[in-house]
């Protein structure tokens, strides 16, 4: 970790408090064990600096584990200690790829062409094999491994958002019928019968 290093436009260095935050997450320590760890950090501040960094890091999500990698590949945290590399299969590696690049695992799945609930006892064995106890540590620990690098994936810059955010974002820009202005539309009761089907 160098502060020499020139940062890309829009990234800046962490503060202290924000480099052992984000290195205590990629230990996979949650929010209770930030709270306990740090003294400048409650229960009602934790989003809130998570958010913070995340603006730092010109990431456009609070995922922690997209976080973590973000820090490591602009080098604001300290490089953890490489390790014998585990052997991941392909969609496995995709999925640390994913939840690097700060990905909801629904939108991963959509990215192999799986559906959620096929995808999530792969992300638990991908963990598993790397000893994480959440995506956060499961990135630090790609690290460690090479799996991850400043590369591969890559910073994200495309949409993180879930399909669901997308569906919902999508229904909320759709075409709605215009009417005039003070007319209500005519109740079913106000309408003539419908004619008889027998004659």
């Amino acid at each position: 970790m160098s502060d020499s290093t020139p940062l890309p436009p829009g990234v800046r260095r962490l503060d202290r408090v924000e480099q052992e935050m984000v290195l205590l997450i990629a230990a996979g320590v949650g929010t209770a064990g930030l709270v306990e760890a740090l003294d400048d950090l409650t229960a009602a501040n934790v989003v809130s600096r998570i958010r913070k960094v995340a603006d730092k890091l010109g990431s456009p999500t609070v995922v922690r584990s997209g976080l973590v990698y973000r820090s490591l590949c602009f080098r604001l945290v300290e490089e953890p200690t490489p390790i014998p590399r585990v052997s991941l299969p392909a969609r496995e590696l995709r999925i640390l790829r994913g939840v690097a690049q700060g990905r909801p695992l629904t939108r991963i799945a959509e990215d192999l062409g799986m559906e959620d609930w096929d995808l999530n006892p792969l992300a638990i064995q991908m963990r598993k094999r790397l000893h994480a106890q959440d995506y956060a540590h499961a990135v630090r620990q790609g690290w460690r491994m090479q799996l991850l690098t400043t590369d591969s994936p890559g910073i994200p810059t495309g949409d993180t958002r879930s399909s669901s955010q997308i569906t919902a974002a999508a229904w909320m820009r759709r075409p709605r019928p215009s009417r005039a202005l003070g007319v209500q539309p005519t109740p079913a009761s106000a309408l003539p019968p419908a004619p008889d089907a027998a004659t």
